[in-house]
């Protein structure tokens, strides 16, 4: 819009600008600077905040996450519900803050597990942008089994093998349990970390032999990333 000053050497201009938001309420900013340059007028940045969501699952263990979004005042009052999963591991809500220091909201995470669990979680109220659902870990330690030649040979009919992680984070399962036997003779277990550099872990092994005996071995402490057991060293 041209405007035509009295004083050619008056150049800055102010205007008014009126937000209708949807929720009914309206929020007036004013801005000046010099009229011969462009006016970009974007919602004030302290009256949103941007919440991006994103699904951590390191495990390939979730089916779907449901995540309701609220006011932190509110949390019984959904304002968004979000889905994620292996299709779309991330998304957005954004929420109108009353004062510009009302930046916390409230989420709540419902996880449907691919093996047909469903874990809901409490409402939790937080003040950070970035919301991480799902399983938080510093890493992923992977360790292969293998047997070294057949239990045949050994005179063995099935082994029972048994690892444990002793940093496994509070909600992650530290310990399994695989019996090895005909061509089964390898697996790979994955447990998540806390901390990268904590890689050790323990294996205890148990042979059972065609004559009906037994012999364990363990527990024993390594690091190794591929385990391999002789069924003929004992």
């Amino acid at each position: 819009m041209p405007i035509r000053p009295k004083d050619p050497r008056a150049r800055d201009v102010t205007i008014a600008a009126t937000f209708f938001y949807a929720d009914g309420a309206t929020d007036i900013v004013t801005q000046r600077h010099d009229g011969g340059e462009p006016f970009v007028i974007n919602q004030p940045p302290d009256t949103t905040t941007i919440v991006d969501l994103t699904l951590a699952d390191i495990l390939d263990r979730y089916k779907r996450v449901t995540v309701q979004l609220a006011r932190a005042a509110q949390p019984s009052d959904v304002k968004q519900t979000v889905n994620l999963g292996p299709d779309n591991s991330s998304g957005r809500w954004a929420f109108r803050r009353t004062q510009p220091q009302d930046v916390n909201y409230a989420y709540r995470a419902t996880s449907f597990l691919k093996d047909g669990s469903i874990q809901e979680g409490a409402w939790v109220t937080t003040d950070n942008p970035l919301l991480i659902v799902g399983d938080r870990a510093a890493g992923v330690l992977t360790v292969r089994v293998m047997l070294l030649g057949t239990l045949a040979e050994a005179a063995t009919r099935m082994a029972k093998v048994e690892l444990s992680y002793p940093d496994a984070p509070a909600w992650a399962d530290p310990h399994t349990e695989q019996l090895l036997q005909g061509t089964a003779t390898e697996f790979t277990w994955r447990v998540p970390m806390t901390r990268p550099d904590a890689t050790s872990y323990t294996y205890k092994v148990t042979w059972f032999r065609n004559d009906g005996k037994h012999v364990t071995v363990g527990p024993q402490t390594t690091s190794d990333e591929i385990l391999l057991l002789d069924p003929l060293a004992t």
